[in-house]
């Protein structure tokens, strides 16, 4: 399914008065990388993640995974519960602001 077939049938879903998961918008002109940490976070729970748990799970590189982690806090798409310290991993949940 294309990224407009996946908007269209969100937007289907939300005629139906059914509300999305998410809202489309707010992932507009984020990188691939970010939109997967968000949905593996969001689909595995809150929970403490440590970039490199993040990074060998997905596939990617560290520093992939912090700059877009960083990405994702910005914009309100992650919560940071807990900042990682050290080498003790950070606790992260995927917002409501995904949904507002």
């Amino acid at each position: 399914m294309s990224s407009m077939e996946a908007v269209e049938a969100l937007e289907s879903k939300r005629k139906r008065g059914r509300p999305p998961a998410f809202k489309p918008e707010r992932f507009r002109d984020l990188p691939c990388v970010a939109k997967l940490l968000w949905f593996y976070i969001r689909d595995q729970g809150e929970g403490r993640y440590s970039i490199r748990e993040l990074a060998e799970s997905l596939d990617l590189t560290t520093a992939a995974v912090q700059r877009n982690l960083k990405a994702l806090v910005e914009r309100g798409l992650l919560e940071v519960l807990e900042p990682p310290v050290g080498s003790r991993p950070g606790t992260y949940r995927a917002s409501s602001g995904g949904r507002d």
